[in-house]
């Protein structure tokens, strides 16, 4: 079964700006799934849709010399350039698991925006995620909560535990109890 998913796969070449590429008439099933954003006649995807593909045995990845990449050898390269990329890249792979579509948020403390499932047309959610035990301030967690309040969007905050399990907080504005 392996051999049929090596032959379907979709080959995507890594940048060097951390995203990978793949042209666009051997990607339309990616993108029409809500994977990456097309550029002329090439489909760009994230590192994180870049990774969690090859983990599904979805794409297969080159380099920049055209040498194949493993999983680890992917993931490396990209918590190298990001140490943050593993905490990021459970949450992307949990919420893409649920069946959620998940595009990049708005920089910063929000990683990303979160689609209601069947929906494509505009993000009802921001994620900021959390990895359990490295501290965060209030001031990141109130600018987060401002700007996704300012963008009209519900604030989930996406904690990864330890044993790498998420659990989602969402966060609304209620009007203060009057005593």
């Amino acid at each position: 079964m392996s051999g049929d998913s090596e032959q379907t796969a979709v080959t995507v070449r890594l940048r060097g700006d951390g995203f990978s590429e793949a042209q666009l008439r051997t990607a339309t099933s990616l993108y029409e799934r809500g994977y990456g954003e097309v550029e002329s006649d090439r489909l760009v995807l994230s590192a994180q849709e870049t990774l969690f593909l090859l983990e599904e045995g979805v794409v297969k990845v080159v380099d920049e010399n055209g040498s194949a990449m493993s999983f680890g050898s992917l993931m490396d390269r990209y918590v190298k350039a990001l140490p943050s990329f593993w905490t990021l890249y459970i949450v992307y792979r949990d919420l893409r698991k649920r069946g959620y579509l998940v595009k990049p948020g708005f920089g910063g403390e929000l990683a990303y925006r979160v689609y209601e499932k069947g929906r494509r047309d505009v993000a009802k959610y921001v994620i900021h995620p959390l990895f359990e035990g490295r501290p965060d301030t209030t001031g990141n967690l109130l600018n987060a909560t401002k700007l996704s309040m300012s963008k009209g969007k519900v604030f989930v905050l996406a904690v990864v535990e330890r044993r790498g399990e998420v659990i989602y907080y969402q966060c609304t504005a209620t009007p203060p109890v009057k005593d």
